[in-house]
């Protein structure tokens, strides 16, 4: 059994750690780094192999298992070695894919196109696909006609909004094989298994728990379903596409949350989806995010009347749609216009590249200047956040976002738009607004820049909450109190 110093944690990512910095990242470094009596193996899922490491991995990582969705063919082909590449492609004959494959793909099809409404018999599917596809080839096998045909016999038994052209249902499969491809990797054996998602990164967890009993944790940072569905509705594509997408999310969202023993959301507000989708109260239990106090240094914001002072409002955030820098920019317009010597300073990543070039379209026709600045990626954080006199926050979907427990960690006033667990981690500790209402966020932002008194009030009440509620020593504990937990609960059962 392992003692205090030897747990073995399987931590799946997916589209974050170690690949791409900021909120899951973090998150996922800061708990390694914190937990260094505890193993790590690193299972993370990212759309294409154009990645490089944003993180230094900690010592206690055994070993970082990067999966493709997408392009995964010659990653596949090198971790295989091409003897046994060419021996699992020439086991995958029509006849093992009719005989073996399809009874076990007509059940998966079945389950996707409907949502997963049974969601013990999915996961035992899955298990079941694993298996063959250890020993056979992936995508070989969806090249046969007989997967082709338990496809088409699950969407023409479903219901559609519209008939599906031929092109549609081909671009439907694709997809399928795609996202999938996950479930024909060989995920490490461990003591616990850690998903960062309640999406495709759970999959391995699934197939462990199904095999080996392996309990499952899952942490919900934004909410999956949530998330897909606002990106859903800025989908240009045929509404079989779109309906197919929001089958398969409902999926892998029933599926996780079945599975799952424990259920971490980072706030209250991600609990109440939770239930809200059937997730019974008992699984579930709160961990907010945490940060390092000793990394951000508090400072309190100086402000109007003092010599050379320029009005500064800085935020940290990755330029994606989910962020709505959209309205940020509006409101600097508005804010620019009451006090012209304002400069609005943007750090952060750019995360959909077909955004950022709308947000520079709009920052020109919006006349900003230099009164608007993306600033581009910053190595060090709290740096950025005392630049400012006050940090704001315009998301649309958040869960428990480091941005705002950091701005307060460094005595920061914070305007945030009124999402996810904005209002659970500011408290009455800084302003929160309506999302999508430029107006609403420059009135608050004039109101803290106009009074220094209130931003310094507010600054000394952020900086006590967060340095007393919101630490990583006090999140690492409870997570590892609940591996530690369930590690037992499996060992008493199996005495």
């Amino acid at each position: 059994m392992p003692d205090e110093q030897n747990l073995n944690i399987l931590l799946t990512t997916e589209g974050t750690y170690p690949y791409h910095s900021g909120g899951v990242g973090t998150w996922c470094h800061t708990l390694i780094e914190h937990l260094s009596g505890v193993n790590f193996d690193i299972f993370a899922i990212e759309s294409n192999s154009q990645v490089s490491q944003m993180y230094q991995l900690p010592e206690n990582i055994g070993s970082n298992t990067l999966m493709l969705q997408w392009q995964g063919r010659d990653l596949e082909i090198m971790s295989l070695g091409h003897m046994r590449f060419i021996r699992r492609w020439v086991r995958t004959s029509n006849r093992s894919v009719r005989n073996e494959l399809v009874p076990l793909l007509d059940r998966f099809f079945s389950q996707l196109v409907h949502g997963c409404p049974n969601p013990e018999e999915f996961s035992k599917t899955i298990l079941g696909l694993n298996r063959y596809w250890r020993k056979r080839d992936y995508r070989r096998s969806f090249r046969s006609r007989h997967v082709w045909e338990s496809y088409r016999r699950a969407v023409d038994a479903a219901s559609w909004p519209e008939e599906p052209t031929e092109k549609q249902l081909t671009q439907g499969l694709t997809l399928i094989q795609n996202l999938f491809s996950i479930i024909a990797a060989v995920p490490p054996s461990a003591d616990v298994t850690h998903s960062t998602a309640a999406a495709f990164c759970s999959i391995p967890a699934v197939i462990l728990k199904e095999e080996a009993g392996t309990p499952f944790v899952l942490s919900e940072h934004g909410v999956y379903l949530r998330e897909r569905l606002l990106s859903l509705k800025n989908m240009e594509t045929a509404s079989f596409f779109r309906n197919l997408y929001h089958r398969i999310t409902m999926t892998v969202v029933r599926l996780s949350y079945f599975s799952a023993d424990r259920i971490l959301p980072v706030c209250d507000f991600n609990g109440k989806w939770e239930k809200h989708l059937g997730v019974s109260e008992d699984k579930i239990k709160t961990i907010y995010n945490g940060v390092e106090p000793k990394n951000f240094a508090p400072s309190i914001a100086g402000g109007c009347g003092e010599p050379e002072w320029r009005p500064t409002i800085v935020s940290l955030a990755r330029i994606d749609p989910l962020k709505d820098i959209e309205t940020m920019l509006k409101a600097a317009r508005i804010v620019r216009d009451k006090m012209p010597g304002v400069v609005f300073k943007l750090y952060g990543d750019v995360g959909n590249r077909d955004y950022y070039r709308k947000c520079l379209d709009l920052h020109s026709e919006l006349g900003l200047g230099s009164s608007f600045e993306f600033a581009g990626h910053t190595a060090l954080p709290s740096a950025s956040y005392q630049e400012g006199d006050m940090v704001v926050l315009s998301s649309i979907s958040e869960a428990f976002p480091y941005t705002i427990v950091e701005a307060m960690m460094c005595g920061r006033p914070v305007v945030a738009t009124d999402v996810g667990g904005v209002a659970e981690a500011l408290d009455d500790c800084g302003l929160t607004v309506e999302p999508k209402r430029p107006d609403a966020l420059a009135d608050a932002c004039m109101t803290l820049l106009e009074n220094k008194r209130l931003r310094e009030e507010l600054a000394k009440k952020a900086m006590a909450r967060a340095r007393s509620q919101f630490t990583v020593e006090k999140m690492a504990g409870q997570i590892e109190g609940v591996y530690r937990e369930l590690f037992m609960e499996k060992s008493i059962t199996l005495q």
